[in-house]
């Protein structure tokens, strides 16, 4: 378990496999959690429940989003603190952040709860959803506080150097939710309740162990008395605003998704293009983790100004990531009828019309890859506008265009393919930006007595240091 990095000296290979690894399978343990509640969701309670889960995503994503915004831009801040060696500066950048993350998590309970009906009501549930999803949304907000601080402790804990116990403390987590989601749904009949509350004790044993790294282990990450000083706050904001606006517009690309859907196939097609989701998150959240590697050793090598070594990182996560989306659209293509009646029982039409959605949705893989890691590495580098650029392209303005124009000309198989036209339409933004970035101002030097390091980006990212 004991697996610490020193980012700044070990070999580049050897960092980005041992945090790649870590990541890949604390995201892929996630995934399989997700896709074992949504087997027994979808085997117990049946398609409307499905639909249900899926109706919820939206506004979980954009109830979050703003503690994502914290925690990429807090943790992007002490890696690169920690890389210029302020010692000071990270460990007060952790306490503000776990901080600013506990309030929002629970304003957005509080908030859930007392527009609970609107919630359901626009979220697009019809007759047969409402009485569905107001259950779901009842017992799962309760546990947004351990979802939010299970996710920026995660991030801390491998930007600490120690991904292993990170996987761990997840993985266990994950086992539990899937145990839960046995007794809850599958043998005492709890329906989306027991989903929910599995959901969410399973978050909240993540969170607890996660926060034992910090007792036991010798972290550079303590906590301080806060000072809560704007600067700071605002190189948070600025940094992980482009996290904030990609994870909301998620969410509402997913309101969108399914309004266009419900109002064309129903529940039945909400139901198969979840399913569809839900086949596909193995691969997509496989290069999430890939890009989560990226992160710590670019923010403290930035900080540290090596850009050999920042390079190196790149390269390596674009090499996999293209790898793992091309492996991935083979298995879909291959498996993608199973894959779809994995979640159903004697319900051909979903499953038949989830496996025709998978076939025109997956050539996305091919390029994703590439769009997630630039994102990724854009904002390791404290180049929020670029990340910006790149997550809203995909996640929101592209992705909205593609959903409006594309059913006009192709019916039905228009909303489908959307992804795949989305991610390659951002493929070339990627491109170009990337091409726009240098880094020739690295010098290989540290300012070991500066206060603050600041990134300005207005075509290349460079140091200003105050």
């Amino acid at each position: 378990m004991k697996k610490h990095y020193d980012l700044g000296h070990d070999p580049v290979l050897k960092i980005f496999v041992g945090y790649a690894i870590p990541a890949i399978m604390g995201m892929v343990v996630m995934s399989v959690a997700s896709i074992v509640d949504g087997f027994f969701v979808g085997r117990y309670v049946g398609p409307e429940g499905l639909a249900a889960v899926n109706l919820t995503m939206p506004l979980l994503h954009v109830m979050v989003a703003l503690a994502v915004m914290f925690v990429v831009g807090g943790s992007t801040y002490t890696a690169i603190e920690l890389g210029a060696k302020r010692l000071h500066n990270a460990a007060n950048g952790f306490t503000v952040t776990l901080i600013l993350v506990s309030g929002l998590s629970l304003g957005s309970t509080l908030i859930g709860y007392l527009f609970l009906p609107q919630l359901v009501s626009l979220l697009g549930a019809d007759e047969a959803t409402t009485p569905l999803l107001r259950e779901y949304l009842y017992y799962l907000l309760p546990f947004m506080v351990s979802f939010l601080l299970a996710y920026g402790l995660d991030t801390f804990v491998r930007r600490d150097g120690w991904p292993a116990y990170s996987v761990a403390c997840v993985s266990i987590g994950s086992a539990l939710n899937i145990l839960l989601d046995y007794l809850m749904v599958g043998v005492w009949g709890m329906g989306l309740k027991g989903a929910a509350i599995a959901t969410g004790l399973a978050q909240t044993l993540s969170m607890l162990l996660l926060c034992i790294h910090f007792v036991i282990h010798n972290t550079s990450f303590k906590l301080v008395r806060p000072n809560f000083h704007w600067k700071m706050i605002k190189d948070m904001l600025y940094n992980g605003s482009s996290e904030l606006l990609a994870t909301a517009s998620f969410g509402l690309v997913g309101f969108l998704y399914n309004r266009i859907i419900m109002a064309r196939l129903g529940a039945t097609g909400v139901a198969a293009y979840a399913v569809v989701l839900y086949a596909a998150s193995i691969g997509m959240w496989v290069i999430y983790g890939v890009a989560d590697a990226v992160g710590p050793g670019v923010s403290f090598n930035f900080g540290a100004r090596q850009k050999h070594r920042i390079l190196a990182f790149l390269r390596l996560a674009l090499i996999t990531s293209i790898a793992i989306g091309v492996v991935w659209f083979v298995i879909l293509n291959l498996f993608h009828e199973p894959l779809a009646r994995l979640f159903t029982k004697d319900a051909d039409s979903v499953a038949g019309l989830a496996s025709e959605v998978v076939r025109y949705y997956s050539p996305a893989f091919l390029v994703m890859g590439v769009n997630i890691i630039l994102a990724a590495y854009f904002t390791a580098l404290s180049m929020a506008r670029q990340s910006l650029m790149v997550s809203l392209s995909r996640t929101l303005i592209v992705i909205s265009a593609a959903l409006i124009v594309l059913p006009k000309i192709f019916g039905d198989v228009g909303i489908w393919l959307a992804a795949p036209v989305t991610e390659g339409v951002t493929l070339f933004l990627s491109l170009w930006l990337l091409r726009q970035c240098r880094l020739d101002h690295l010098d290989g030097e540290v300012a070991y007595h500066h206060e603050h390091v600041h990134v300005a980006c207005s075509g290349r990212p460079k140091l200003d240091v105050e």
